[in-house]
């Protein structure tokens, strides 16, 4: 990548609206898939689609089973953030050592873990990431530690994410991480290309609840976004669209989406979107 590249990652990395092109990256994800994860029945899928955005659908999906997982976001930052830094860290940190540099304090020690991730990063992040500092450095440190900062409590016992729950999950997620694959794709949710394949699960977060909510998105365009979805890019498995960030998790059929906060369908457009992924 070129300097002129590299630049452009660092002046949008901490401007801009949200999912636009370079905008800011959710650390960590806030929603409980920890709790809803386990409900859904991972031992029977191989591949899965999701969103990138902080790569914890990705880590979590690889965590319960996931061979191997493409991704998708159009904010290129994350694939710097999620399989640059923080897969790294996954890789190279101990529990203790990755919950320390994630938690947002600026000390000795945390500036010492970051400098040994990037330096076991792939070529093209620790590229970025050397170039990244070596700017913020300029006015202070603050910067650079705010472009990892946590905007969710890991700290605390009700973690979203199940492959930070203990030792013993990080370490089995560490194992599991060698052995799959994560790749990205820059693309949007409204253009997944047919030619991305099909999987056996299809993971979209709640961003089609959110394009709705902020009008990017028409409500009579899921259900056609859906049906596209499914034709191109799903085998006879499951989609996920849209789930409330609390724990009253319910499955319909073949289809783990749950319909508490459902901001783009009424219950019954709703169940007929589940009749169309359930056929």
């Amino acid at each position: 990548m070129t300097k002129d590249f590299y630049r452009k990652l660092i002046l949008n990395c901490n401007i801009g609206n949200s999912f636009e092109t370079y905008s800011k990256v959710y650390s960590f994800t806030n929603e409980n898939l920890a709790d809803l994860y386990p409900l859904i029945h991972f031992e029977k899928y191989n591949s899965a689609l999701t969103v990138l955005s902080s790569g914890d659908h990705a880590f979590n999906l690889i965590y319960m089973g996931i061979d191997k997982v493409d991704t998708f976001d159009t904010n290129r930052l994350t694939e710097y953030y999620a399989l640059g830094l923080k897969k790294t860290a996954i890789q190279c940190l101990n529990y203790n050592e990755f919950m320390k540099l994630f938690s947002g304090k600026i000390e000795r020690k945390q500036i010492d873990l970051l400098n040994y991730v990037i330096q076991n990063m792939e070529p093209e992040y620790r590229n970025y990431f050397e170039t990244l500092i070596a700017y913020f450095k300029k006015y202070s440190f603050d910067y650079v530690i705010h472009l990892f900062r946590s905007d969710t409590d890991i700290s605390q016992k009700d973690i979203k994410n199940i492959y930070l729950r203990s030792g013993v999950n990080y370490h089995k997620k560490q194992k599991r991480l060698a052995n799959t694959t994560i790749s990205f794709k820059h693309c949007d949710v409204l253009n997944i290309p047919k030619e991305f394949g099909k999987y056996d699960l299809v993971e979209l977060s709640n961003i089609l609840g959110v394009s709705v909510n902020r009008n990017w998105l028409q409500k009579k365009r899921v259900y056609d976004l859906l049906r596209q979805i499914y034709d191109n890019n799903l085998k006879h498995g499951e989609l996920l669209f849209d789930y409330s960030w609390g724990n009253d998790f319910r499955t319909v059929g073949e289809c783990s989406d749950i319909f508490d906060n459902v901001s783009y369908a009424n219950k019954k457009e709703y169940a007929h979107m589940n009749d169309l992924i359930r056929s």
